[in-house]
């Protein structure tokens, strides 16, 4: 699938989106707010290292709210639980929607059922391609079809760890560590790399634990507030709070 192939409502549903986002740009002086975060003034995207307000960076998020999109139908039709995790879950809980700098989307599986989910998006698909091995890491890739388009699934494998990723193609040219989907699972309460989740087995999966909400301008499923609070200060310290971009945490600390 082409980022052409993306139907032209949805398009336009995130670039309104984008647009007020950029929108919401005001230069402070010595740095920039966006949506009423202090943001350095040469931040570039976090993965891709692009401009901001480029009609590249709209193009990645347009895609990863695809392909977002999509998955979150199919695991609705499932009945499936995920949530949308790390800095979406810091995006939706501390601004409401996308942080416009996070160039991917992060999502962790939840439950026996969701892992068997994922592993069978991976299992009953066609033929294993390799992709490359960089880093100590293996590619793997596998053309799937979700909500009738053909998507790309890759498998990031290190050792006996792997984990999976949705993207629209396997171009090389796109960066395949980043832009799309990394979806994560747990495998003895840690993910893939090593970072105890077991706190997720303390709680129901059900609606009321991870609700569906509005994330910008899609529906998602997200981990209701207390638990993703307790997640997010063990992994980032509680100034993942505050409207501070964390490059700039030693120039406001309290004096």
């Amino acid at each position: 699938m082409l980022y052409e192939e993306i139907p032209q409502e949805f398009k336009l549903k995130i670039k309104t989106y984008f647009d007020a986002l950029c929108h919401s740009i005001q230069d402070t002086g010595k740095h920039l707010s966006v949506n009423g975060t202090i943001i350095p003034k040469s931040l570039k995207s976090q993965h891709n290292n692009l401009d901001l307000t480029s009609q590249l960076n709209l193009e990645v998020m347009t895609e990863n709210f695809f392909l977002l999109d999509m998955f979150h139908q199919v695991c609705t039709e499932s009945n499936v639980f995920y949530s949308i995790f790390w800095g979406d879950m810091i995006g939706y809980y501390r601004e409401g929607g996308k942080l416009l700098w996070d160039d991917d989307i992060d999502l962790v599986i939840i439950g026996n059922k969701g892992a068997e989910f994922i592993h069978n998006l991976w299992n009953d698909s066609g033929k294993q391609h390799h992709l490359l091995r960089r880093q100590g890491s293996s590619f793997y890739y596998k053309n799937i079809n979700i909500s009738g388009y053909n998507v790309v699934i890759i498998k990031k494998v290190i050792g006996r760890r792997y984990h999976y990723k949705l993207k629209l193609n396997v171009d090389i040219s796109q960066f395949i560590d980043v832009r799309g989907i990394d979806i994560i699972f747990l495998s003895n309460g840690n993910d893939f790399w090593n970072i105890d989740l077991s706190l997720l087995n303390n709680y129901e999966i059900n609606d009321s634990t991870y609700p569906i909400v509005k994330y910008g301008p899609i529906d998602a499923r997200i981990l209701i507030r207390d638990p993703t609070t307790i997640i997010l200060n063990k992994q980032y310290g509680h100034r993942w709070t505050e409207k501070i971009h964390p490059q700039l945490h030693s120039e406001f600390s309290p004096k």
